[in-house]
């Protein structure tokens, strides 16, 4: 009987190695005046967490923050504020991500001035490359095999549209889900760059009803744990095992 990921408990699992190539969180809101935002605590919120002189006011537009190396992105506007961490870099949800989301939430509150967020989303991508002497059909087929579920080819229901597809990648497979106040999507793709065949598995999760200042870590980890259920519902006993060694 094939099952969804929601059918049964997973135990969170920090594995030895990880195919993750980056993850996004987003917070989004709505702000009807933004006449008490002023340029002094958008200056006072850069200098404070990120250490460095604001040279632009964000309310002019968006404005990115990156670290040298690019492994680190911030992005701020009026109606969002958003990271994106390398998967390189990426140790856990906990350690890696939840830091970064105190100095969101400081932004939001003490420069947007609101208490609390329209939605919550994080976003996942997953990938496995493979240098194969030629490339195939059929070799496409045995690696979407090799790397994802029986489960996940034989479900067959809450059938969805691919999000976030590059030109030229092709989908094998998407699903979407409405859990309590969370809408979960999951879809894997193969992408054909230079001299290589590469498995995406891209995964996201939106909360969708609000979510208070002081709660956005606590919803971010619920969230992340629902991802991960999709993610081990998705991938097949080879993959673990490589991310075991």
């Amino acid at each position: 009987m094939t099952t969804s990921p929601f059918d049964k408990e997973v135990l969170y699992k920090k594995y030895k190695k990880s195919f993750l190539q980056q993850a996004v969180v987003i917070l989004r809101y709505k702000k009807d005046d933004w006449g008490c935002v002023n340029k002094e605590k958008w200056n006072e919120y850069i200098q404070n967490n990120f250490f460095m002189k604001a040279e632009k006011f964000f309310v002019d537009g968006v404005v990115g923050l990156s670290k040298k190396d690019n492994s680190i992105d911030y992005l701020f506007s009026k109606d969002q504020v958003a990271i994106r961490i390398q998967g390189k870099d990426y140790v856990s949800f906990s350690d890696t991500i939840i830091p970064h989301v105190y100095k969101m939430r400081k932004f939001i509150k003490d420069v947007v001035g609101l208490n609390s967020v329209d939605e919550v989303e994080i976003r996942k991508w997953d990938a496995w490359q493979v240098k194969p002497d030629e490339k195939n059909q059929a070799l496409e087929k045995e690696i979407q095999r090799y790397f994802l579920s029986q489960d996940f080819f034989n479900y067959n229901t809450n059938i969805d549209d691919p999000k976030d597809l590059a030109p030229n990648e092709d989908c094998v497979k998407a699903f979407k889900w409405i859990v309590g106040k969370r809408e979960l999507r999951v879809n894997a793709s193969m992408l054909n760059p230079k001299d290589l065949l590469c498995l995406i598995l891209y995964s996201d999760c939106i909360t969708k009803s609000g979510v208070s200042v002081e709660k956005i870590e606590g919803e971010l980890e619920e969230s992340n744990y629902d991802l991960f259920r999709i993610f081990d519902w998705s991938i097949s006993d080879n993959a673990r095992k490589l991310m075991e060694e």
